[in-house]
């Protein structure tokens, strides 16, 4: 069964036995699923610790820069968010 999209192109769909055109392949495997998840889930892992590596550099560049300045209470604070990001990083 072929179905004309707007570019004139017939798209390929094939019914089941029922006579139903699935769109979409809905269902998977737990087996292909648990591997979906363990690859997004490393993905989100390393985005995690390079953002945080990243904020952690950030951090001690502007203390650095506060601490010259004797902007004292920014220099804490700053000093915080890299211990803490650090602690992301390890």
């Amino acid at each position: 069964m072929a179905k004309e999209r707007k570019t004139g192109k017939p798209a390929m769909v094939a019914a089941d036995e029922t006579g139903s055109v699935p769109v979409t392949r809905l269902e998977a495997s737990a087996t292909e699923t648990a591997q979906y998840v363990a690859q997004m889930t490393a993905e989100l892992m390393g985005i995690a610790k390079s953002s945080a590596d990243y904020i952690a550099s950030m951090a001690a560049e502007l203390s650095t820069l506060t601490r010259s300045a004797r902007l004292d209470r920014l220099t804490v604070l700053l000093d915080l968010v890299h211990q803490e990001a650090q602690a992301h990083v390890a």
